[in-house]
């Protein structure tokens, strides 16, 4: 009975530890070093949007959106000579990485999203075609989830994205896919969304050293390391991070390959590994794309990892054209 007790005694202990973590307000940790004079800030609820104004004459507009645990510094090095209007989004329920003291709040639709989901960030790309950019030539760059988020905009505003949108799909989250690790399994969908909370307060000041023993910074460079310092300590929340964990397995299974026929054109870019998504079941997923859509095309990239712009940034130059 003893050590019944004690067991019972520690789950609910654990669990109210876990509890704590998911619901606790976090503080900012990480912060960009933008130039905020080239940059117009918006707000819409728990959403940043930074538009960068165009260096000179311009008819293409680069909206950007990051990946899982990721903000926008993730492209700020790519972007910061762009002569392009470029515009950068946040994850709904993130730190902004922009000082926000003369921020915009925008006047939008209601989202009919739950936030912390991919749909609830494709609607708000929806919005930022419609309202934001200024050209009609639009590229949406979108990394890991935010290729997923890029891809649910052109199923939700198809009308928008099938004429003049194209996509360069950065090791994307895509129909089908899967990741790599626990979250694969039955099992691991469950328990991995739950422990997030825990394994990732644990890791909220992480040191470089032991960043750079980790699968996922092979191979390895000083601006990889210290943008993937923040990928605990990102969210408001812990559980933000919770529900996009949960919602990312969820859409991979439920979403057909039809939404790769919502667009003008897509690149898609493959990691030569990838210690976060399954590249196996992701080129699986983009050569049924290629076989629906005649506009897209496959290109697996060397010496790169899951993060190919901060890896091997020539082949985003590329794609971009």
């Amino acid at each position: 009975m003893m050590v019944l007790t004690f067991i019972a005694f520690t789950i609910t202990a654990i669990h109210i530890y876990r509890q704590y973590w998911t619901h606790k307000n976090l503080e900012q940790i990480h912060f960009g070093s933008f130039d905020n004079s080239a940059r117009d800030i918006y707000t819409i609820q728990d959403t940043v949007i930074a538009v960068q104004h165009p260096k000179g004459e311009s008819d293409k507009t680069i909206i950007c959106f990051p990946g899982f645990t990721e903000d926008a510094r993730y492209f700020q090095d790519t972007y910061k000579n762009c002569e392009d209007q470029v515009i950068f989004m946040g994850n709904a329920g993130y730190h902004s990485p922009f000082p926000l003291a003369n921020a915009k709040l925008l006047n939008w639709p209601v989202n009919p999203f739950e936030m912390g989901t991919i749909e609830h960030d494709a609607f708000w790309l929806g919005q930022v075609i419609q309202t934001l950019v200024k050209n009609s030539n639009i590229i949406i760059h979108g990394h890991s989830r935010g290729g997923a988020v890029a891809l649910e905009t052109g199923r939700q505003f198809p009308q928008l994205t099938k004429s003049s949108v194209s996509l360069v799909l950065e090791a994307a989250v895509v129909p089908q896919g899967t990741v790599v690790g626990p979250l694969a399994t039955k099992a691991g969908q469950v328990m991995v969304p739950y422990l997030l909370p825990l394994l990732f307060s644990m890791n909220r000041n992480i040191t470089v050293e032991k960043l750079e023993k980790m699968p996922i910074m092979r191979p390895s460079n000083s601006l990889k390391a210290n943008l993937l310092l923040s990928m605990f300590s990102t969210p408001k929340k812990y559980k933000t991070f919770v529900t996009n964990a949960k919602n990312l397995g969820q859409w991979q299974q439920s979403t057909s390959f039809d939404v790769y026929e919502n667009f003008n054109k897509i690149t898609a870019l493959i990691g030569q590994r990838d210690d976060v998504l399954n590249c196996k079941t992701m080129i699986a997923s983009v050569k049924e794309g290629v076989k629906r859509a005649d506009n897209m095309e496959m290109v697996q990239t060397k010496n790169t990892n899951h993060f190919i712009t901060v890896e091997e940034p020539g082949y985003i130059y590329e794609a971009l054209g």
